[in-house]
């Protein structure tokens, strides 16, 4: 009796996936535990088109386009303030994986003309920065 089996595919040199697949979890397998990654990616992930508008890199209540100092840490409002790193963050996603970013918090709103357009929060404006997760959109 012949036994048959299939050969093992080769992996794919480029994914191109929809907005569907896209995840930290995947970007990260794509990357590999190596130096070389597993293979190239074109995961769109959900504000892809979105960032890509004019009015969305010209939008100052983005932190996206903010000054960010990255030496001491901080990014630089459209009211030139200060928002200071307060704290690293880790939850997990439905399929368990765990997501780390940083808060950036606003030094103080007290008598900022710019608070009703920046933040619905009632204290200070928040900022919640996945920096894995931003490079890894950059590298895509």
């Amino acid at each position: 009796m012949q036994s048959w089996y299939l050969p093992l595919a080769p992996m794919p040199k480029t994914v191109i996936a929809d907005v569907g697949y896209r995840s930290k979890e995947n970007y990260l397998y794509a990357i590999g535990d190596e130096k070389e990654p597993r293979f190239h990616y074109l995961i769109l992930y959900g504000t892809y088109i979105k960032e890509k508008r004019r009015k969305y890199k010209k939008d100052t209540q983005n932190a996206k386009n903010w000054i960010y100092h990255d030496k001491d840490d901080y990014f630089i409002c459209p009211n030139e303030r200060k928002v200071m790193f307060k704290k690293y963050q880790t939850n997990k996603n439905k399929s368990g994986y765990e997501q780390s970013y940083k808060i950036y918090e606003c030094e103080d709103y007290m008598d900022c003309l710019l608070k009703p357009t920046c933040t619905k929060a009632k204290g200070n404006r928040q900022v919640h920065w996945n920096m894995v997760f931003e490079e890894m959109k950059a590298k895509m």
